[in-house]
């Protein structure tokens, strides 16, 4: 009697691709958290740092401010409100702007270093996006840690539940807010492909979303016009949005609203960045590897 063996070829399927490519995100965000635990007090003294020059310069500004105008309140904020929004603004955007410090497509293409990306099992954003979404997580144990510290022992209204719907809805705009920042950063740094310099570029998109974003200013300071204006344009979803929506200024309707808007404009960015990458990769030589 002959015993015919008979073998099965098991063909990859898109399941099977799927959670492949989940299994390395996910051993990338693990990897880049152990990193960053392993420069905890660089971490914590940077961010302490930061965010007490921004107190220090608001308190001194709006104390100033309200004492001249000699208003109960400013463009809707009262004194307390508007000091909390500048303790709550630096730290949104200390998370949204997270890929602006999770390294540089530009300096990748500068130095050749993308070629080693190119290898990769993985797309070269969904590395980095993995990357950066695991900086985000201590990023919002930061937040967590400062903001239910000021509410339990700062805030003239007790800590209690009804600020946790807030929170929640604030903490999605973040995360919407951080993937729209990389894509709009990661436009602008491709065009490293075809020139020698982008810094300046990434400058402006930085002042940009400073100023237009509500980091300078809450939004409530421009002309109606302007705000309009700004409520079409991607800038104000990466810190006015999310800040006011911790800050409970938000109502359901406006959040859903927002965010429709900020995935509509990540949408586009991650379209044309797709496009460009494409374009760009016929150009790259991988000069210095």
């Amino acid at each position: 009697m002959n015993n015919t063996n008979t073998s099965v070829n098991h063909t990859p399927t898109f399941i099977d691709e799927g959670r492949a490519q989940l299994s390395l995100a996910w051993y990338v965000y693990l990897h880049e958290l152990r990193r960053l635990f392993s420069y905890r007090a660089d971490f914590w003294m940077s961010f302490v740092g930061n965010l007490a020059a921004n107190l220090v310069v608001a308190f001194a500004l709006f104390t100033a401010l309200f004492a001249e105008q000699a208003l109960p309140t400013i463009a809707g904020f009262d004194k307390e409100a508007m000091l909390v929004y500048y303790l709550v603004a630096p730290l949104v955007e200390n998370m949204t702007r997270l890929s602006a410090r999770n390294g540089s497509v530009a300096h990748e293409i500068y130095r050749g270093s993308l070629t080693r990306y190119l290898v990769y099992p993985t797309s070269y954003f969904m590395y980095r996006t993995s990357q950066v979404l695991a900086s985000l997580t201590l990023s919002i144990l930061q937040f967590l840690a400062v903001f239910l510290a000021y509410m339990a022992f700062f805030a003239n209204t007790p800590l209690t539940f009804a600020v946790i719907p807030s929170l929640g809805l604030g903490i999605m705009a973040c995360l919407g807010a951080t993937l729209l920042n990389l894509a709009l950063v990661s436009l602008i740094e491709m065009v490293a492909f075809w020139a020698e310099q982008v810094w300046t570029l990434s400058v402006m998109l930085m002042f940009a979303a400073r100023l237009l974003g509500g980091m300078m200013l809450p939004l409530s300071f421009f002309s109606q016009e302007a705000q309009s204006l700004l409520k079409i344009l991607p800038f104000s979803y990466l810190i006015s949005f999310p800040t006011l929506s911790i800050l409970g200024r938000v109502n359901l309707s406006e959040w859903l609203h927002s965010m429709l808007i900020l995935t509509i404009w990540l949408g586009v960015a991650s379209f044309i960045a797709r496009h460009i990458w494409r374009r760009g990769l016929e150009q790259y030589s991988g000069a210095g590897q």
